[in-house]
């Protein structure tokens, strides 16, 4: 393909280079020795779904010690390598498979997630260790029809550019203790069923790495479910800030997590559009974050919730197929940005009400945790005027 164009790989990446060079800086790093060529991101964190078609699938299959007894319509089958002990009398006739294409596995028995969720169960690693370890049989060499696809996606609208998404078997959580008791959850005002149903889990002892320092710390793990799969979750150290270093923020989230996609319980919140005592639509309160939706959730109120101050398109888009919603904005310069990003938006095809800021900078609707009695009062005081409330 690069002859055609007339130009060799190294001569093509010297031109790209020479007319984007400032672009280049920000995005991507070409190396033209040895002719390979490396995709990077600013934030140099490696993401699985950047490499997770490039997997030597072989190498990966002689690291977890399966060796496949068949293969068929591209995939490997053969005995379950999975330490959940699934199956009563063992594996004896080759339940578990690799798709060599989508680079995903399943067990008849055990279930199935992504070769990253696979790492994890088999090696016993959290996501970001795991992710290491995995990319260690990415292949870097690519042919130069690949080459040519990849440089497409990078030359791409960014709006349009998809990552794919790892999704893991709900067995993996199992490593976790349950929270439902945890003084963290009692304080903020999560009910112990609530905080079953939605899977929450504590991690006495989690690790996170940056380059030579590791941090290990207590944390509480809220898992992200999207169209039945478990897709990720957002992870909350608990260590203070003077305690924690300042490298681990206080919320962190698996690899390739669907942050600007999707939006946390949100079909939960789709159940429940519809009051069917009074046969009118529930509104939908939607909140910055995840604890909050889980303290509306303990009492009776439908909520969903964007990760964070940075609501994107496709999150606008879900919200427009509840009927009424009510945003809840923390009280600080981002969530005034939140809020009207959303009103403006939504209320071309909805309707819209906003909830007042409760006093005292920083704080958001999870802190009536304090005395959940006044939340019905306070959810009545939503306005449907923005410039009312701001």
């Amino acid at each position: 393909m690069i002859d055609r164009i007339g130009l060799s790989r190294s001569g093509l990446l010297s031109t790209i280079t020479k007319r984007i060079e400032p672009w280049l800086k920000q995005n991507v790093r070409i190396a033209v020795a040895q002719d390979i060529w490396y995709p990077t991101r600013m934030a140099n964190k490696l993401r699985y779904g950047d490499f997770s078609s490039r997997i030597d699938i072989d190498a990966f299959e002689d690291a977890i010690d399966f060796e496949p007894i068949e293969e068929h319509n591209g995939e490997d089958r053969g005995f379950c390598p999975l330490p959940y002990n699934a199956h009563s009398n063992g594996d004896t006739t080759g339940k578990f498979s690799i798709n060599r294409d989508k680079r995903i596995y399943n067990c008849w028995v055990c279930g199935g997630g992504s070769l990253l969720d696979l790492a994890m169960a088999i090696k016993d690693l959290d996501p970001e260790p795991a992710t290491k370890w995995i990319y260690q049989f990415a292949n870097h060499e690519e042919t130069d029809d690949e080459f040519l696809e990849h440089l497409d996606e990078l030359l791409a609208d960014p709006a349009e550019q998809r990552t794919p998404t790892p999704y893991f078997n709900n067995r993996v959580l199992d490593r976790y203790e349950q929270a439902g008791d945890h003084q963290w959850i009692r304080d903020r005002g999560i009910d112990p069923e609530i905080s079953e149903q939605f899977k929450i889990r504590y991690n006495p002892l989690a690790r996170r790495t940056i380059k030579e320092d590791t941090y290990e710390g207590p944390s509480l793990i809220f898992p992200h479910f999207w169209q039945g799969r478990l897709v990720g979750w957002q992870q909350r150290w608990l260590d203070p800030e003077d305690v924690r270093p300042k490298w681990v923020p206080k919320y962190t989230m698996t690899p390739d997590f669907p942050k600007n996609e999707t939006l946390f319980a949100y079909g939960d919140a789709m159940a429940n559009v519809q009051d069917e005592f009074v046969g009118k639509p529930n509104p939908i309160v939607v909140c910055e974050s995840v604890p909050s939706v889980l303290f509306l959730w303990s009492n009776y109120q439908p909520a969903v919730a964007t990760f964070g101050s940075s609501v994107h398109e496709a999150q606008m888009k879900l919200l427009r197929r509840f009927p009424k919603v009510i945003l809840a904005p923390d009280n600080d310069d981002a969530g005034e940005k939140w809020t009207r990003s959303l009103q403006t938006y939504l209320e071309r095809y909805i309707e819209v009400s906003v909830l007042p800021v409760l006093d005292g900078k920083g704080s958001d609707i999870g802190d009536l945790a304090e005395d959940p009695s006044v939340l019905k009062d306070y959810l009545s005081l939503a306005y449907n005027s923005l410039d009312t409330v701001l």
